[in-house]
């Protein structure tokens, strides 16, 4: 049943995610719950304690790009369940920034951030932004048509992200692409994959779930 609620700053479409025995720099042992909105902010509030009303650390990556769409919307920032390594205490995430926002003009970008799981800080040389290297040879940075609802992956120091491409404003034309990232480095891109680089209909959508790895290093 219901334990308590706590206020955020937009939409939840990233899962929240549990994190248990934490021991946060105090030395205190916590439960932690880390909630992503679509406002490009992250909360990481006391999972257990009713009294403890204000998150541990918040932190606001950016500013959301605004589409006015009501099915996903009408900002959108972070929209893909983040991955934590417990090895590192380090939470891995994607962001749509407008980073030309403060200027009043529009830039979209898709950008990955590692953060700390005791601070919220910026870690491993992030934010890097994501650049999608088309068939055509394009190398595509305006995330507006971008779709990265597959929650991320960590496995064997990488982070794997997938993406949703869409190249025109029917739908009818998606590629999908999966890249991976130096877990400890995120300006280290290791590779990249397009799945439907001459055809369509190739979206890594995942229906929000996780992309998945098993022990030999395949990637599903």
């Amino acid at each position: 049943g219901k334990l308590f609620s706590r206020p955020v700053d937009g939409p939840i479409y990233a899962l929240p995610l549990i994190v248990t025995n934490f021991k946060m720099p105090d030395g205190a042992v916590h439960a932690l719950a880390i909630v992503a909105t679509l406002n490009d902010s992250v909360y990481a509030y006391d999972a257990d304690n009713p009294a403890r009303t204000e998150p541990y650390w918040h932190v606001r990556l950016g500013t959301p790009i605004y589409t006015g769409e009501l099915y996903l919307g009408p900002s959108i920032g972070i929209v893909a369940t983040p991955v934590i390594d417990r090895s590192t205490n380090t939470i891995y995430l994607t962001a749509i920034i407008n980073t030309a926002a403060a200027s009043g003009g529009y830039d979209a970008g898709s950008f990955l951030f590692a953060l700390d799981l005791s601070t919220g800080a910026l870690k491993y040389n992030s934010p890097q932004r994501i650049v999608l290297p088309l068939a055509t040879g394009e190398q595509q940075t305006d995330a507006t048509a971008w779709l990265q609802r597959a929650g991320l992956l960590l496995s064997d120091g990488a982070v794997y992200v997938g993406y949703t491409y869409v190249s025109d404003d029917l739908l009818s034309i998606e590629h999908g692409f999966v890249q991976a990232f130096q877990a400890d480095d995120m300006g280290v891109r290791l590779t990249s994959w397009e799945s439907s680089p001459n055809t369509r209909h190739g979206g890594v959508w995942q229906a929000a779930r996780g992309l998945a790895a098993d022990r030999f290093g395949n990637l599903f």
